[in-house]
């Protein structure tokens, strides 16, 4: 246990070596931000987009089934 324990101790203050050194990475141009949050936002749309019709369509069936049992 106690093995284990130096070996996790050792890899923090590795990690805590490598991350002092380290530095952020720039930043992209505006224009390049600005065209990667429109194609996230249009994916986003037409995944939640699809969802929302399959939800809808089964909602639909469904009733239907009920209509068409209770009639």
């Amino acid at each position: 246990m106690s093995n284990e324990r130096d070996a996790q101790q050792r890899s923090e203050r590795t990690l805590k070596q490598l991350f002092a050194h380290a530095e952020p990475r720039p930043l992209p141009p505006a224009a390049d931000t600005e065209q990667i949050r429109r194609a996230v936002l249009a994916e986003w749309e037409a995944v939640t987009g699809r969802r929302q019709w399959r939800r809808r369509t089964a909602f639909a069936t469904a009733a239907s089934v009920l209509l068409a049992v209770g009639v």
